[in-house]
């Protein structure tokens, strides 16, 4: 779902990619690798630019202290992902765990 959401494709068409990634098996929980794998089919990367671990901040906090508004992120709350662009967000009370920023892939 973060995935789609933060680039605007089809949730079924992530998930078919990711199943891909995994040799057919069903998609019941991602992790990094899963979600780098379907920006990069899609012609996106995704990039590790905080680890929080040890001191989690809430992810209001964490939105507070970005320096990026316009990036897009997809970060690790309470082991979710959530997709964050701007404004927009949710959960905002989780503690945030990891931060990936997505970009376009160079060709």
């Amino acid at each position: 779902m973060a995935v789609a959401a933060t680039i605007g494709v089809d949730v079924a068409a992530v998930r078919d990619v990711i199943r891909r990634c995994r040799n057919g098996r069903a998609v019941k929980g991602t992790d990094a690798t899963d979600l780098q794998f379907a920006f990069r089919h899609f012609g996106y990367d995704m990039q590790l630019v905080a680890d929080h671990r040890s001191n989690p901040p809430t992810l209001a906090t964490w939105e507070r202290q970005r320096a990026d508004m316009e990036a897009a992120y997809v970060v690790i709350v309470t082991n979710h992902w959530v997709a964050v662009r701007g404004n927009w967000f949710c959960d905002r009370r989780k503690r945030v765990r990891f931060v990936y920023v997505v970009t376009v892939a160079p060709r």
